[in-house]
């Protein structure tokens, strides 16, 4: 099995596409967004591969998981 791997802002845009095509190829990702319920769906579609964390990237001590990668896909739109 793959190693896991940590995506900031999976449910953004570049997150979201990063996301989803790790979880095609097989990959263990942890996603780590402010709103888990936009990617929920992909839980049933991928049990073993995927974990979700709902938090902010500020929160240090909330993000305690063994990981080889960190993908760093969270920022400010300037659209916001």
């Amino acid at each position: 099995m793959n190693p896991a791997i940590l995506i900031t802002g999976s449910t953004g845009f570049a997150g979201r596409y990063l996301l989803d095509n790790l979880l095609e190829n097989g990959y263990r990702v942890i996603a780590l967004c402010r709103d888990a319920d936009a990617i929920r769906s992909l839980e049933s579609r991928f049990p073993d591969h995927l974990t979700l964390v709902e938090g902010d990237i500020s929160d240090y001590d909330g993000i305690d998981y063994d990981v080889e990668t960190v993908i760093h896909a969270a920022g400010q739109s300037p659209y916001n």
